[in-house]
């Protein structure tokens, strides 16, 4: 399995031109071969930034989506002109993966269990400090439609096993423990895939 997670801030003025793009990306990315699912969610204390969880069957699959035209023609333009920032983590659940050890991203998500996500997501945030408080150096929570996601990267060598011990488990729920393969920004280059910013360039122009 590969993991995809982006989160990116698009500015209020490019809104209604993220959206258009998203649009027009979904049913390319529905009828890739090997896509799972993409799941979308907000971030609660920055409205402006958005996040997707995508999963697919393996590398090609990835490769298939990463690849297609339109895909490219629309992250350059996005890249240039629609993004403040972006941030894209690639990742594969493959014990074997060359990733460093160290480069794990934990992702928890549950389900939305009452009318007010945000009751749900205090409930989760407060059950979060009580159990984990210092073993996720860097966190984040996102609120979907009908998810909950909490973004975390353990220390170094805490096991999938204290990741979950440390959750208040609900029906429904899911873990994923990534292992990081990339990690790249909108100005961070250096992990991007190989000769990716030139496809992009050729089908953007």
């Amino acid at each position: 399995m590969h993991y995809v997670l982006f989160s990116g801030i698009v500015p209020a003025s490019k809104a209604a031109v993220g959206a258009e793009y998203y649009g027009t990306l979904q049913p390319i990315l529905q009828n890739i071969s090997g896509f799972i699912e993409e799941v979308p969610f907000g971030d609660p204390t920055q409205p402006h930034r958005q996040c997707l969880f995508a999963q697919f069957t393996d590398a090609a699959a990835l490769a298939r989506w990463r690849n297609h035209p339109t895909h490219l023609r629309v992250m350059h333009d996005a890249r240039q002109n629609v993004f403040d920032e972006f941030r894209i983590v690639v990742g594969t659940d493959n014990d074997d993966a060359a990733a460093a050890a160290e480069r794990i991203v934990n992702i928890y998500q549950r389900p939305v269990r009452t009318t007010e996500p945000g009751e749900d997501l205090k409930r989760l945030v407060d059950g979060v400090e009580k159990t984990a408080a210092g073993k996720t150096p860097e966190s984040k929570f996102y609120v979907g439609e009908k998810l909950l996601m909490w973004v975390s990267r353990p220390k170094g060598g805490s096991s999938v096993e204290e990741f979950e011990a440390s959750l208040e488990r609900v029906p429904g729920d899911a873990v994923y423990r990534v292992r990081v393969v990339r990690e790249y920004s909108k100005g961070d280059r250096r992990e991007a895939p190989v000769g990716i910013d030139g496809a992009e360039a050729m089908a953007g122009a």
